[in-house]
């Protein structure tokens, strides 16, 4: 089959796709308040708090999702969903819990799972723990939030070597952090999360999002809401993917109708691409809608936004009319939230620990907080993956010494603004990475190591 055949609109006929009238149960009316965006939807929807990864969609980017909520980070630490409502002697009562829960689990190196607590403040608690993966070399800072009747959980692994610095951070972090009212889109600068919002001082990306949406009385429809850091330059883009794999699809080709495709720029968001299928399943036919910016900078990540129908083996309760009445509706309505530079809630003030990916927010050192390494950057510098070391494999390599580096996603502790002696580096922003990495030999071609740490 030739690329031209595989591409062409399927020869099954499509359903009528004339205008038709938007139901109410599809009208968008609730705006949601998500990172730095906002978008409009039905009344009947809400955000789904099981959500099961599905490898099997078309045009992966694939995704791990978390067990709840789709899947949130803020500034390198994970958002634990969902929240718990309850008062605040419930919370203080469910924090002594899990204090003594963690202090009677043992460790297999010996002692308990239990680390250290602390309470910055009459609302605030930040349990130590190790974490179980690494024995007792990582550790996992577990931070709790009472806000407005609201309990937010934060979870961050960190080097117990600077433990300090670490908690420092997840302090900042939870000072940050305040409850939402219900339908409440706030007017302060900040990142959005389902019941609350971290107050910030910048509108720059500060973490993925993946918010999957369900209608209460149609559970084979299905909205999802991904926002993570920009792709590789490798990637070809949205409508590349699915000129590709249509191509291999071969005879099942003759399932896909293609309803719409091609560019669909949205206000500020100029790299948009839509595609917009309907296919036949033993079922019955179903949609599935994808638009994607590819991105631009830290400050301009990745943007999905998908519409699918017939999920859990069910049948779609929606024509293909009906769906490309509700996508042209919503997507109409996504953009950034606008907010008031006169009540930005904190402090214009740098922030002091940054990830792998995000910009250096002021001149001078900067520690790895997983291997220690000080280096010097300049502000707007992209902060590079941590370069971690191992003994190569082989004979030899073994007789010599010799090591091989990898990089993965880490973080930068601020140490002063006068770095004299420490190099500047300088790594080029197109090979951060902003997943980990499998090993990489980076030794050059005379023997040396690249090493991240000071000469």
């Amino acid at each position: 089959m030739t690329e031209q055949q595989a591409t062409q609109t399927a020869t099954i006929p499509p359903q009528e796709t004339q205008q038709v009238e938007l139901k109410p149960e599809f009208t968008p009316k609730k705006t949601w308040c998500l990172g730095r965006y906002q978008v409009d939807l039905p009344e009947g929807v809400s955000i789904f708090d099981k959500v099961v990864p599905d490898e099997t969609r078309f045009f992966g980017q694939k995704t791990l999702l978390s067990e709840y909520g789709g899947g949130w980070k803020y500034r390198s630490v994970d958002v634990v969903m969902p929240n718990e409502m309850m008062n605040h002697d419930a919370f203080e009562k469910r924090m002594k819990a899990r204090e003594n829960e963690l202090k009677k689990q043992p460790n297999d190196e010996g002692g308990s799972m239990f680390v250290q607590s602390s309470k910055p403040d009459n609302n605030t608690h930040i349990i130590v723990r190790w974490s179980g993966d690494y024995g007792k070399v990582m550790a996992v800072a577990e931070g709790y939030k009472w806000s407005d009747g609201v309990m937010f959980h934060l979870d961050w692994k960190i080097n117990p070597d600077f433990l300090d610095d670490d908690l420092k951070g997840m302090t900042e972090r939870l000072a940050q952090l305040r409850a939402r009212k219900k339908d409440e889109i706030p007017k302060e600068r900040g990142f959005c999360i389902p019941d609350g919002i971290f107050l910030e001082p910048t509108e720059s990306f500060r973490g993925p999002i993946l918010a999957a949406f369900r209608w209460e009385d149609r559970p084979d429809l299905d909205f999802t809401i991904r926002v993570d850091s920009v792709p590789p330059a490798s990637d070809p883009g949205l409508l590349a993917r699915e000129s590709g794999f249509m191509g291999k699809l071969g005879d099942e080709a003759k399932r896909v109708t293609t309803l719409r495709k091609g560019a669909r720029p949205l206000p500020g968001l100029p790299g948009g691409e839509e595609i917009l299928m309907s296919f036949t399943e033993p079922e019955g036919r179903n949609q599935l809608f994808i638009w994607e910016d590819r991105g631009r900078s830290i400050d301009e990540p990745f943007l999905r936004i998908e519409f699918e129908s017939g999920i859990h083996d069910k049948p779609s309760s929606v024509t293909d009319a009906e769906a490309l009445a509700f996508w042209d509706a919503v997507m109409k309505t996504f953009r950034v939230r606008v907010v008031d530079s006169k009540t930005s809630g904190v402090e214009d003030v740098f922030e002091k620990t940054v990830a792998t990916g995000e910009k250096c927010p002021k001149d001078g050192q900067w520690r790895s907080v997983e291997d220690g390494a000080v280096l010097k950057f300049v502000a707007g510098q992209i902060m590079p993956p941590v370069i971690f070391a191992k003994p190569a494999e082989g004979f030899l390599a073994k007789l010599t010494g010799k090591t091989t580096t990898y990089q993965a996603p880490g973080h930068w502790a601020w140490v002063e603004e006068k770095a004299e002696g420490i190099a500047i580096a300088h790594p080029a922003p197109e090979t951060v990475k902003q997943e980990a990495s499998e090993p990489q030999d980076l030794t050059s071609a005379d023997g040396a190591t690249e090493s991240q740490s000071p000469k």
